[in-house]
Order: structure tokens, then C-alpha cells, then sequence
């Protein structure tokens, strides 16, 4: 054999086996199923006739339970790619010792809203779990699920806070990659343009909005009493 022939089949080896390694890496590189692309992810408050009115009036009375809904949405070729579907809620609410901010007669820190067993609806499918503390309710779809009813619970009149929502989607799909496949919305509970801690809810009532806009808790403590009488039960829970 030639000095030539010998070189020539070393060559045709060594890219033999080029080939054989890129395959190798092509092939531990091979991308899962793309997570779905543009969908819209909303938590808002359910419409009554039609219409968000009682939601901009809306005020956090202790026993109050807002009906809410978490809706996935896309176009057709986006949602087909969806296999499964959990849902976790969050609540970041404040945590006042008393039944109206300070105005107590209990110094229970607990948070102000939270989620409950009792108020979770009864629907085929859907898996509704509450951690502990209430703050946390997580929703867990037998199928996927684009439409998810919440009902928060609330504790204190001077209750304010932030729902976060997170929905994992494909998290079974182990050809899905995870990169987009997720989606997350807040909504501020109560309604608050001004950020100021006071559901704008209360500026609508004529007999409270000189004390919304001189707030202290005293004249909470006599005003809530006035009109709503003493609460049978004056501890937080």
C-alpha cells in the first residue's frame, strides 16, 4: 500500500467518524415540542349584567366574597398545542391585628383575604387545593383547563393587597421545552388607581368620604359601628 492510499484512508476514517460524533450531538440537541407563543393570561373580577360597575364600587366589608376568574386565552393553532394546565394563586394582602386595620379587640396577625376550602367550586376536573395560612390556592386540571372561577374570603374592612397568578402549561410534556411555558397576571384587590392602600370603592359613598380623605382609625372604629352595629364575634377570625 502507497504512502498515498494510506493517507487517503485515514482521511476517509477520521471524517467517518466526524460524522458518527455529530449525529451523536445532533442528537442529545434535539428540541422538544415549541410551548405555545402568544396567549393572554388575566385575572379580572366576574361580570355582573354584563358589566364591571360593582367591582369599581366594590369595598372589602368583613364576610365579603369577590367572585373572580382566571382566563388563558389564544388563537386556535396556540391552544391545540396546550396538553395540560396547573394554576397557583397567591395572595399578598395586608395583615391587620383587628377586625377593621386597628380597631381590634384581638391581635391575631393572620392575613386580611384569604382563599377557603368551603368557597372553591365543585367542578369535574379541576383539583382546587389551599395551603395552610389560605394564602395560597393551587388548581390542578385533569385535563387543559382555560377557565378558572376564585372566590377570595375576606377578613377586614381595611383589607388591600395584590392576587398574583402563575399557570404552568405543559409542565407533563417532557418534549416541551420550558423556556415560555408559563404565563402570570395580578390584579389588585380592592380596586386602587391611587394607590393609596383605600379601596376607591369607599370615595363613592357619600357618607364616608370626608373620612376617606381624613383617614384614622377612630372614626373607622364609630362609622363602622354606627352602620354596620357591634360584630357578634370582635376577634379577626
Amino acid at each position: 500500500m502507497t504512502r498515498k492510499h494510506i493517507i487517503s484512508l485515514f482521511l476517509s476514517v477520521l471524517i467517518s467518524l466526524l460524522s458518527l460524533s455529530n449525529l451523536c450531538l445532533a442528537a442529545k440537541q434535539v428540541p422538544g415540542s415549541p410551548a405555545p407563543q402568544n396567549l393572554t393570561f388575566r385575572v379580572d373580577p366576574v361580570k355582573k349584567n354584563n358589566s364591571y360597575k360593582w367591582w369599581r364600587e366594590w369595598r372589602p366589608l368583613r364576610g365579603a366574597r369577590p367572585n373572580l376568574v382566571a382566563t388563558l386565552s389564544g388563537d386556535d393553532a396556540e391552544i391545540a398545542k396546550i396538553k395540560d394546565t396547573q394554576y397557583t394563586f397567591t395572595l399578598n394582602v395586608s395583615s391587620y391585628d383587628g377586625y377593621c386595620m386597628n380597631v381590634k379587640d384581638s391581635t391575631d396577625p393572620s392575613a386580611d383575604m384569604v382563599f377557603r376550602e368551603e368557597d372553591n367550586p365543585d367542578t369535574p376536573g379541576l383539583d382546587y387545593r389551599v395551603s395552610s395560612d389560605g394564602t395560597t390556592l393551587t388548581v390542578i386540571c385533569e385535563s387543559p383547563a382555560f377557565i378558572i372561577p376564585i372566590t377570595v374570603y375576606v377578613y377586614d374592612y381595611g383589607a388591600h393587597g395584590v392576587l398574583e397568578a402563575t399557570v404552568a402549561i405543559n409542565k407533563k410534556d417532557k418534549q416541551t421545552k420550558s423556556d415560555d411555558a408559563g404565563k402570570t397576571a395580578r390584579l389588585a384587590i380592592p380596586l386602587d388607581d391611587n394607590k393609596n392602600d383605600i379601596a376607591d370603592g369607599w370615595k363613592d359613598d357619600k357618607k364616608k368620604n370626608w373620612l376617606m380623605n381624613n383617614f384614622n382609625a377612630k372614626f373607622f372604629k364609630i362609622v363602622y359601628t354606627l352602620r354596620y352595629g357591634f360584630p357578634n364575634n370582635r376577634t379577626h377570625r
